[in-house]
């Protein structure tokens, strides 16, 4: 429960940046009508993007604090089920920043938690082509595929 209540928290902060980002997209709406360029103010205005950046960054934290004991909880069900991994394929989406450079290291988290060989996964990155919440860079999102054996 407590890591429960502290996902909402984290979560409700992230959700408030976002609307404040949010109110300050739609005075500058206000203000300057039918010439106004909401694409170009996301990415120069400094309030918006101090806030989508704030909020990024708390569901980042989140998902970091997280991720590991989640994929120990995932293996230890798939264990006690009788099954084993045989690999993991994973994707994760975003803008920005580039993981070209984590992704080796990313790998070697995922093994070692798993205990099972880094040849063993795949973690490729991608954008959405700035289509959607993951492309106006107001989050991410993950898909990974995983192959178990009795």
């Amino acid at each position: 429960k407590k890591r429960y209540r502290a996902d909402v928290l984290i979560e409700d902060y992230a959700e408030k940046q976002r609307q404040k980002a949010e109110k300050e997209i739609q005075k500058a709406r206000n203000r300057f009508g039918d010439d106004f360029d909401e694409k170009l103010y996301r990415e120069t205005n400094p309030r918006v993007l101090k806030y989508l950046t704030e909020a990024n960054e708390t569901v980042a934290k989140m998902a970091r604090s997280l991720e590991k004991e989640d994929l120990q909880a995932v293996k230890e069900l798939i264990e006690e089920k009788g099954y084993s991994i045989s690999n993991i394929d994973s994707t994760v989406c975003l803008q920005k920043p580039k993981l070209a450079p984590h992704l080796e290291a990313m790998k070697k988290v995922m093994a070692d938690i798993l205990k099972i060989d880094i040849d063993q996964v795949s973690v490729k990155a991608t954008t959405t082509e700035k289509l959607g919440f993951v492309g106006r860079e107001e989050g991410v999102s993950a898909y990974s595929s995983v192959l178990i054996y009795k």
